[in-house]
């Protein structure tokens, strides 16, 4: 029996995550579960699984736009593949849920062999974007969505000053492969994605270097697997790369369009459930009814 590791980031709405949870219990599936340190963990420690051995852990604080968005995925898969071995990770955020059966689900990953990556169609606009984000360093980041709205105006001054020195005096970081060698070809695309065994193994050999490389950095997470995936022996397996639609690509159904990104309601459930896409961001306990219907659906 091939199996499935889900890895999943939460934050808020244990009521949302309790019905991803049930969405994706299946002996086929072990659920692996990071609580963002800031929280309150007690909030989603009862939750539980009747068939897939479910894990949780409290290991960091983590904060927008800064490297422990990053770190928060290599625990998840480091704690995964360290406990079995599966043919797919899933790295979801904790207002996921799929959009199809498990059955499916299985079906088509284990046929893909593919990488689920989403990948931001490349130019030098967007190459001169992702450096900006990665080669200058960025030391106030944590605390640019701080809800104290005097730190953040404070570190969001402090954040441009930095950035406005290291332009003037020239200094820039050195972009490596993260194969040792060369000058790092960037990429960029959505942070939930879904990895074959193989290549999370490749991955994780490159952890230090992966943390080293994106300390200080802005937005990373949406970075550090495209780039690692891109300048790897892993680049064929990229699944349906020549689509324009980077959550084609990563099988997501997320609306940037209509939010931050868009929260699904009720009066979009023909749409979700017409989807080609494995799984769907963001849900809310806001908006029960969508979530019911769509798990429902999926049984």
């Amino acid at each position: 029996m091939e199996k499935h590791a889900y890895c999943i980031i939460a934050h808020n709405e244990p009521i949302v995550l309790d019905y991803l949870i049930k969405s994706i219990d299946d002996i086929r599936n072990d659920i692996y579960i990071l609580i963002d340190k800031k929280v309150d963990f007690s909030l989603f420690s009862s939750l539980r699984a009747k068939f897939s051995k479910i894990h949780f852990y409290n290991d960091i604080k983590i904060y927008w736009g800064d490297v422990s968005q990053v770190q928060a995925e290599l625990i998840l898969l480091e704690y995964a593949i360290k406990t079995d071995q599966y043919k797919y990770y899933h790295i979801l955020s904790g207002v996921d849920l799929p959009l199809k059966s498990q059955d499916y689900i299985h079906d088509f990953c284990n046929r893909s062999n593919c990488q689920f990556v989403g990948y931001v169609k490349d130019s030098e606009q967007l190459q001169l974007q992702i450096r900006n984000r990665i080669q200058y360093y960025h030391f106030f980041v944590k605390y640019l969505k701080y809800k104290n709205k005097i730190i953040r105006r404070f570190a969001k001054i402090m954040h441009d000053f930095c950035i406005l020195i290291q332009k003037i005096c020239n200094i820039t970081r050195r972009l490596i492969l993260m194969n040792g060698g060369g000058t790092t070809n960037l990429r960029k695309g959505c942070n939930w994605c879904s990895l074959t065994n193989d290549f999370v193994i490749y991955l994780l050999k490159n952890k230090e270097l992966i943390l080293k490389q994106f300390k200080y950095t802005l937005c990373s997470d949406e970075v550090f697997i495209q780039t690692m995936l891109w300048n790897s022996p892993y680049r064929e397996t990229i699944y349906n790369y020549e689509s324009a639609d980077e959550y084609l690509m990563c099988m997501r159904e997320i609306d940037w369009n209509r939010g931050g990104p868009y929260i699904w309601k009720n009066e979009d459930y023909c749409y979700l459930m017409n989807s080609k896409k494995l799984f769907a961001r963001k849900f809310s306990e806001s908006n029960m009814e969508i979530i019911t219907r769509v798990c429902n659906s999926i049984k």
